[in-house]
């Protein structure tokens, strides 16, 4: 018997494997603080639930959130966007007209701080454009407040949008896909690394990063993104422990760099790539140890192309549904 509880403030949730016992803890933490029964579980946090318990599915969005920010920037009548940024001008052109905006780093960082809410919880697709909007946070330019609303339209077109779990795909183990642009940022050259685990079908952890080291080359890049996605894997592997939730071994992480994949498993035929750090050969312990293995898939078919880059609208929505966004 299982029960399960998540607090936060004044608000919670509960789950457990037995309602006879869920009703009693709910009943004694009742006579301590005096809570509130709401029933099934449908809003918490901000973020929407929709359960079939005959299919053993949930869909997790946020609606009612993305339907306030549209409201709050005058945007519901908006015409919609097929993609959150463009692929040509991500932040669009300082030479572009834009309406003035009153107290611009506050009300910028006001709405990146929304959107870096909904990118969280439940709207994996807009990871790359909050991590290149937030690099301007301190010091925005009415460009970069336009590319936020843009965002919004982007929204506005895809507010139904949902994350699914379970169904036909409740069974599927936990993995991983892993993908970096080898310097992407045309300022610094730094590339960005991006990775999403996925589990029962749908993602349940996701990052879009900017490296913190200048790569001297795509393999360096990619094999600096598995070492952050492989230690991700770890700390989701422990956590559904503690829940009981068993995970395969060893767990499967794929990329699209055979290079990387390569010097994950032996670096005696890389003598050029001696000078990376010591701390990202981790890898090859846990490859040794049966921990993980490490898969090549195609390029064309890596979702976590979506993290990393502006991509065409074409190939931007057919990454969409395998990163487990669906209209319910």
């Amino acid at each position: 018997m299982h029960c399960l509880l998540a607090m936060h403030v004044d608000d919670g949730l509960a789950g457990c494997t037995s309602m006879d016992f869920l009703t009693f803890i709910k009943g004694e933490i009742k006579k301590a603080f005096g809570i509130k029964d709401l029933g099934p579980l449908r809003t918490f946090l901000g973020v929407q639930f929709e359960r079939n318990l005959e299919t053993c599915e949930l869909w997790i969005h946020q609606e009612m959130f993305i339907n306030s920010l549209l409201l709050e920037y005058e945007l519901s009548d908006c015409n919609a966007v097929k993609t959150p940024l463009d692929r040509d001008h991500p932040l669009g052109l300082s030479t572009d007209p834009h309406i003035p905006v009153a107290n611009l780093t506050h009300s910028f960082q006001r709405l990146v701080g929304s959107l870096l809410f909904l990118q969280t919880c439940s709207r994996p697709d807009i990871s790359f454009a909050i991590l290149l909007l937030s690099q301007h946070c301190s010091s925005p330019e009415p460009q970069h407040f336009a590319t936020a609303k843009r965002v919004l339209r982007y929204l506005k077109g895809t507010w139904s949008y949902r994350l699914h779990y379970g169904g036909v795909s409740r069974d599927l183990p936990l993995s991983g896909l892993s993908d970096a642009d080898w310097a992407g940022d045309r300022k610094d050259r730094a590339s960005v690394s991006g990775f999403v685990w996925s589990l029962g079908g749908g993602p349940i952890s996701w990052s879009a990063k900017k490296q913190n080291c200048v790569a001297l080359s795509t393999t360096e890049a990619e094999y600096v993104t598995l070492t952050r996605a492989v230690q991700e894997g770890i700390w989701l592997r422990q956590s559904l422990a503690q829940f009981q939730i068993g995970c395969p071994s060893p767990l499967v992480l794929s990329t699209d760099n055979n290079g990387a994949r390569s010097l994950s498993v032996n670096d005696s035929n890389h003598g050029k790539a001696k000078h990376i750090d010591i701390r990202y050969h981790f890898i090859r312990s846990h490859i040794e140890s049966n921990s993980f293995v490490i898969k090549h898939t195609p390029g064309v078919d890596n979702t976590v192309d979506i993290f990393t880059k502006p991509l065409s609208r074409v190939i931007f929505q057919s990454h969409i549904a395998c990163l487990g966004l669906s209209v319910h």
